[in-house]
């Protein structure tokens, strides 16, 4: 299978590399439960980008009823999502993902001098690097960067180092 990223070159995914698999849209399914009721344009682009991966899966380890159940929220959740236009929503949900990620590191530098991470300030980088893993999906295409890529990578970095 041949997939083509965002800078319109292509990559090999093997069975065996392509994600999807319940496990990896876990947390995307996860943050969008968590932040409905705050940021409902937010949780509809993780659910988007839970679709997203789930459906780049090969088809015999595709979360199917996982995929429909996403697929039925996105679409009842679409109309008040607040969606405006790709450029607009990618400018409101990278404020929300960098702000989330300015929280979590702030916090970690103040509780440098403490020896034994928290679980919030795993939590928090978890967190920040779903948002900003949301960020990079089709609906979005060309928008996210590398600065964003490096934020995203530190951030579940972080949270596993602090974990």
């Amino acid at each position: 299978v041949t997939v083509t990223d965002r800078s319109h070159r292509s990559a090999m995914v093997t069975p065996g590399s392509a994600g999807g698999t319940p496990r990896d849209i876990a947390p995307f399914i996860k943050r969008a439960d968590e932040i409905q009721a705050h940021n409902a344009l937010m949780a509809y682009y993780c659910r988007l980008h839970a679709v997203e991966q789930g459906m780049a899966a090969p088809l015999e380890r595709r979360p199917q009823r996982v995929l429909a159940q996403l697929i039925e929220r996105l679409e009842t959740t679409k109309p008040s999502a607040g969606l405006v236009d790709p450029a607009t929503d990618f400018a409101v949900c990278r404020q929300f993902a960098l702000s989330v990620y300015a929280r979590a590191d702030k916090h970690d530098v103040r509780s440098a001098q403490t020896a034994t991470p928290t679980q919030t300030q795993v939590e928090a980088f978890s967190a920040a690097g779903t948002f900003l893993k949301t960020l990079d999906q089709s609906q979005f295409a060309g928008m996210y960067d590398e600065d964003l890529k490096r934020r995203q990578e530190y951030a579940e970095w972080r949270a596993g180092g602090l974990a």
